[in-house]
């Protein structure tokens, strides 16, 4: 289930925004959750009792049989505000007026919604039409891409939440002759008729035109469609102003309310831990990594299917040909140096698979009890965190997070807990980095053990200022974990990538077993190359 249990409904305490304090009232009315109310005000106005005054009486005009769980009022930048103050209430839903931002300004300047939608990675609702008795008509703009999935999953999830006898109009702005109508082979099509409950009608729609926006806002006018759902990665600097934004656009122009979904929504779903390939040999290492392995599979809470691979073919193909989730590879370092480079036949599948690899060093004695999950703030941390809850429902291990913060040019960190990512140079010129990153770091990964589900007492969060590829194979060292989990590329797509630097440095800094993580991206890109080719080959 997709988390709704905290509604934030940002106000700027004009009439304009009643409706939005309706709406959201209506939202947590109807899906059971809890629903607050902020007002971020000028810095300059942190000493006078009037902003507090005018949010309670609107409280009182507005929602007389709908009070809020809590209503506050903080003293920042409207965005900076909101986005700090929905990760102090765990908001999973943000809901905000319409932007009154010109066009242009909003071409050049994220709104908002998408900012927040960039930094909380939560969906954003901006109502433009007020929602009285729940949300019943969808209308879902598909991109082709594999956030479409995460699309499908909010709907399937929240739909039956928010009103009766919901209607999803899966809708693609592209023209294509290939969408008249439902496409029974359509992946989208299939994953929605999966997901989503029976009693969702669901129906398929094309617009076409020369502006695909332009196509998309009549046709949400001509269908009176309550909601579009949109996914966004809120583009920034030159990229922006010379694309524009979709989401900036729909929001200042479309008749109905916009809900912004973050492009990496997807990867929430579930990871899945059924098949696993073992590659490992009887006589490797006289059978011991064999028989953990089979020991492991016989305690887990949930079965799993073991396939043996034969470990002198290839490793990667076999366990791609029997749909495995987890490919599990032995690499003895009991003896000699445990920090010697990687095995080259380790290291090309490493580079090739699409699918995670459990690299088997020293073998605790009994189950994993301690896992080390090394995150960044790249979009992989989902699939860590997943990794990370899968074997602790397994195998009830206990999980050490640790992020080690990055002042390089490109990376990101927060200088305020809740806040918006900045670059980390900025931060090392300008900040107390230990009073204000590590702390706003430690929030984050915290908001991430929430979002993931992972049970809090299960979970200790550790942050560090030292470099991660030095930082990273330390702190497994010195904590006696069993298995480190950590990415195995740093570039996305299908293709074979070499290992990342981190990667090389945790997988050649102890005898500690290794979880590679491998982006699922680079499966479902793999999987649908495999599809066209068969499709071509039964054409052919």
């Amino acid at each position: 289930m997709i988390q709704l249990e905290s509604i934030l409904v940002g106000t700027d305490l004009t009439v304009h925004c009643d409706s939005v304090l309706q709406s959201a009232a209506c939202l947590a009315r109807q899906s059971g959750a809890e629903l607050h109310v902020v007002y971020v005000a000028s810095e300059w106005d942190r000493d006078d009792e009037q902003p507090r005054d005018a949010l309670d009486a609107q409280i009182r005009r507005v929602l007389p049989n709908d009070p809020p769980t809590t209503v506050e009022v903080r003293f920042d930048r409207p965005f900076h505000g909101i986005l700090v103050h929905a990760a102090d209430v765990h908001a999973d839903l943000v809901v905000l007026g319409p932007t009154r931002s010109a066009p242009v300004v909003s071409r050049v300047q994220a709104t908002t919604a998408e900012r927040i939608v960039r930094s909380a990675e939560v969906p954003c609702l901006v109502v433009r039409s007020p929602i009285t008795r729940g949300v019943n008509r969808y209308g879902v703009v598909l991109d082709g891409a594999v956030s479409d999935r995460g699309l499908i999953d909010l709907l399937a999830d929240w739909s039956p939440r928010l009103g009766p006898a919901p209607e999803v109009t899966l809708v693609d702005p592209v023209p294509s002759a290939t969408l008249d109508g439902a496409d029974p082979t359509d992946p989208i099509q299939l994953r929605a008729e999966h997901a989503l409950p029976a009693h969702v009608a669901l129906s398929r729609a094309r617009v076409d035109g020369s502006d695909p926006v332009d196509a998309l806002i009549e046709w949400a006018r001509i269908a009176s469609k309550q909601w579009l759902v949109v996914t966004t990665s809120a583009r920034a600097g030159m990229n922006r102003i010379w694309k524009g934004s979709r989401a900036a656009r729909l929001i200042h122009e479309a008749p109905c309310s916009v809900l912004l979904v973050p492009s990496t929504f997807w990867r929430r779903a579930p990871i899945e831990l059924g098949r696993v390939a073992v590659a490992v040999g009887p006589g490797a290492r006289e059978g011991a990594p064999r028989r953990w392995i089979e020991d492991r599979v016989a305690h887990a809470r949930e079965s799993m299917k073991l396939i043996p691979v034969d470990e002198h073919e290839d490793i990667v193909e076999a366990a791609w040909s029997a749909r495995a989730d987890l490919i599990v590879v032995d690499d003895d370092r009991t003896s000699g140096d445990s920090k010697s480079p990687l095995d080259p036949d380790l290291e090309a599948i490493l580079e090739k698979t699409p699918v995670p690899v459990l690299v088997l060093r020293d073998l605790p004695e009994g189950p994993i009890e301690h896992v080390l999950v090394a995150v960044d703030t790249g979009e992989l941390w989902y699939e860590k965190f997943g990794w990370a809850r899968r074997l602790n429902d397994r195998f009830g291990t206990r999980i050490t997070v640790f992020h080690a913060v990055d002042l390089a040019l490109k990376s990101r960190v927060r200088r305020t807990p809740g806040g918006e990512f900045v670059s980390g140079v900025s931060t090392w010129m300008k900040d107390d980095v230990e009073r204000t990153v590590l702390p706003a770091m430690r929030a984050w990964l915290w908001e991430r053990v929430r979002l993931a589900e992972l049970p809090e007492d299960a979970v200790d969060v550790k942050v560090s200022l030292t470099d991660p590829w030095y930082a990273i194979p330390t702190l497994a060292l010195t904590s006696g974990v069993d298995l480190v989990v950590a990415a195995v590329h740093s570039a996305p797509g299908p293709d074979p990538a070499p290992l990342s630097p981190i990667a090389r440095a945790v997988l050649t800094g102890g005898s500690y077993s290794v979880l590679g993580v491998v982006d699922r991206e680079r499966a479902i890109a793999r999987a649908h190359e495999d599809h066209q080719t068969e499709v071509e080959r039964l054409q052919s």
